[in-house]
């Protein structure tokens, strides 16, 4: 099931052009990435999508996923399985007092899938007052990448959206007020989510246009992210995920300001486009 960070310490992360494996340590005030591995696939090898099948070429992907064991050499250490934005369908909630948070997600969620209800993971991040960021996926989905973890000699204990792990570190330490745009960037898809301090009040999750111009295209969803109106100042626009380094430098030549969104985490440079990575500590 879907789930945010506990104790675990050993991460395995998929995205479209590769899987990454991450060893995590305790460190003052940040999380600590204390060994990084990342392998490679091919274009096509793995395609996020809600409804056919991700994992395209299936060898491809358990090669990669076994190459990141080796160069970890985690043993049996269980492992927090990260998925791509891409597969899932969500959508910030406003909950009702007196009502579970995990059945409202699931009934404002599930009951509008283009599939069963009952082939439909459900899961949602608390976050501001009485509000979810709710996230559901189709079962078979999530079945292909908790197989191909297991077929690689991994021991899964939890699994999340790299989205929901992005969204827990960027509110976590917000200062109440400050108003922000986070832009979590995935190869095929981007979340984008408005808020004022830890409480969001906006979210949007698109399909990247994959073409040339796909900076224009981000700017453009980026002004259509509208920040929260109940806060005054200025507005920091957070940029995290694949690309990250690449669409700060262009987002800034079409007239935007923005910053990383990862600042104080000890990584090393090839961990720093990990969407995934503030939501470790």
């Amino acid at each position: 099931m879907l789930s945010m960070w506990g104790s675990t310490r050993l991460v395995v992360a998929f995205e479209a052009d590769s899987v990454c494996g991450a060893m995590i340590g305790s460190g003052p005030g940040a999380a600590r990435v204390k060994a990084f591995a990342r392998a490679e696939i091919s274009p096509g090898a793995l395609t996020p999508a809600a409804f056919e099948p991700n994992l395209v070429r299936g060898d491809e992907v358990g090669a990669a996923l076994e190459q990141v064991r080796r160069l970890l050499d985690v043993g049996s250490r269980g492992v927090c399985v990260v998925v791509p934005d891409g597969l899932a369908r969500t959508a910030l909630l406003d909950f009702p007092s007196g009502v579970d948070a995990s059945d409202f997600a699931r009934f404002r969620l599930a009951s509008g899938l283009p599939f069963p209800e009952s082939d439909a993971i459900v899961d949602s991040l608390p976050v501001g007052r009485r509000q979810l960021i709710a996230a559901a996926a189709r079962r078979a989905v999530l079945a292909e990448y908790e197989v191909a973890v297991a077929e690689a000699g991994f021991r899964q204990e939890r699994l999340t959206l790299a989205p929901l792990a992005a969204v827990a570190g960027l509110l976590k330490n917000r200062e109440s007020g400050a108003r922000a745009i986070d832009v979590i960037l995935g190869v095929v898809a981007v979340t984008i989510v408005s808020s004022s301090g830890s409480a969001p009040c906006a979210l949007r999750n698109r399909r990247r246009s994959g073409h040339d111009r796909d900076w224009e295209w981000l700017s453009e969803e980026i002004q259509r992210s509208a920040p929260c109106p109940e806060a005054s100042g200025p507005i920091a626009l957070n940029i995290v995920g694949h690309g990250s380094r690449d669409a700060i430098a262009a987002l800034r030549t079409l007239g935007h300001t923005p910053q990383a969104g990862w600042v104080g985490i000890h990584a090393p440079s090839d961990a720093a486009d990990a969407a995934w990575l503030g939501g470790l500590e």
